[in-house]
């Protein structure tokens, strides 16, 4: 960031100093600058070694995932359905047709060796482990998994997603675990996949929306899925390293929630800081943030809030939005929305955005609101009033709200003027 821009700011986040509850901005460097955070439960973040691990209630997690300079994590609550995420030889787990699991042969991605084998010796009938979840009617499932990466493998493993109770259906994955690539083979769902690369591991994720009316989904994960690698058969096959297995409800994966025993929750995050309407500008002013988008708001949540100016913990009646919005086709734009006492002043749209890293800035001014996403302006509005506020919140549009990000923030400035459109484009470049 250059440093006009930074003397410009009144507010500057780029999330590096924390602490239970607090979240350090780099200007003010007074109270004024210290963000609340909290989630009422423990969590898992990427650190700076490249190794998952858990943080406490309350700890903001400054995940590296992918990266040398961290980034404030952010995410709604979800559940684990899948017992014993990290042990597939024990009983949560079903074991079909005799599968040769071996336990702890591998450093597993949070630096313990948990890592265990799956294999299929002999061929001739799928080996299997699975786990039967309920769930409700057409649900959105995202099963997620790490993998080994290999330099060589004979045969391939995969996984299934099979909906069952009234109309199945069923997800087959044939996963590549030198490549990390899937292949969906003899599927009556279509599912969505995500692939990171978590160093010697994949994880993968699949998502897909029943449409039978099933409330029971098996998951499972075979020895040996393919022989070819496109198409269904068992074959004697190669060890699969596998770890950390996650079912949750959603259309994307979130970070990941270790379980034994029984489902286990995490709680959501939430950023904010009120009482600082000072720092705010109250007729013109300039909202940026930088932002890794990788996924797909909430079915039935249209809406992901990324950076928020509203005017007390729960009022998104007079507010400034910024975020994404999945339109009625099913993708995605980056949005902004300006409300007074509950009118719409201005709506902006960008263009339909994929995965990436996106620096966004909003320029709001009585009749002049102007939107930049990556150094180009994609949207301007010329009427509507500018709210009163005295709050910022990072990741959500409001304290206890559902539309939540599920993403990492680089950081995020307020400015109190209107910067120019020269500026705008500058600045996210």
């Amino acid at each position: 960031m250059s440093t006009p821009f930074y003397d410009l700011a009144s507010l500057v986040v780029v999330p590096s100093g924390v602490k239970a509850q607090k979240v350090y901005a780099q200007k003010p460097m007074t109270t004024d600058g210290q963000l609340t955070f909290s989630r009422a439960s423990t969590a898992t973040r990427v650190n700076a070694s490249g190794l998952i691990e858990t943080v406490a209630s309350n700890v903001p997690r400054l995940d590296y995932l992918g990266s040398t300079c961290p980034k404030l994590l952010l995410e709604p609550q979800r559940v684990n359905l899948a017992l014993q995420s990290s042990a597939i030889d024990n009983a949560a787990w079903i074991k079909g047709n005799g599968p040769i699991i071996t336990t702890n042969i591998a450093t597993a991605p949070d630096g313990t060796t948990s890592a265990d084998g799956i294999q299929d010796s002999t061929g001739g009938s799928y080996k299997t482990i699975a786990q039967n979840i309920s769930l409700s009617a057409n649900s959105t499932l995202t099963l997620s998994f790490f993998v080994k990466k290999e330099t060589s493998e004979t045969a391939f493993g995969g996984f299934t997603m099979y909906f069952q109770g009234s109309t199945a259906k069923i997800v087959y994955g044939i996963v590549n675990a030198v490549t990390g690539a899937v292949t969906y083979a003899s599927s009556t769902l279509t599912p969505t996949t995500k692939v990171e690369d978590y160093g010697t591991y994949w994880r993968i994720a699949s998502t897909a929306t029943d449409n039978g009316s099933n409330t029971l989904c098996s998951i499972g994960y075979y020895g040996t899925l393919s022989a070819n690698g496109t198409s269904l058969s068992p074959a004697i096959g190669s060890v699969r390293t596998v770890w950390g297995f996650q079912a949750e409800i959603g259309a994307y994966a979130t970070s990941y929630i270790p379980t034994t025993a029984a489902a286990v929750t995490r709680l959501a995050d939430a950023c904010s800081k009120t009482g600082i309407s000072s720092l705010i500008g109250q007729t013109e002013g300039t909202l940026f943030v930088e932002v890794q988008l990788n996924v797909k708001p909430e079915s039935g949540t249209p809406v992901s809030a990324v950076l928020t100016l509203n005017n007390n913990v729960s009022d998104i009646q007079n507010s400034i939005i910024l975020g994404v919005e999945r339109d009625a086709a099913g993708t995605n734009r980056i949005y902004c929305l300006v409300q007074v006492s509950n009118v719409t002043q201005a709506g902006l749209f960008g263009t339909n955005i994929t995965s990436g890293n996106y620096k966004i800035a909003l320029a709001y001014k009585a009749n002049d609101f102007a939107l930049y996403v990556n150094g180009v302006q994609v949207a301007t509005d010329t009427s509507g009033s500018v709210p009163t506020t005295s709050q910022v919140l990072i990741g959500t549009r409001r304290n206890s709200d559902n539309f939540t990000l599920a993403d990492r923030v680089s950081q995020a400035l307020v400015f109190p003027t209107r910067l120019s459109n020269a500026d705008l484009a500058a600045l996210t470049a």
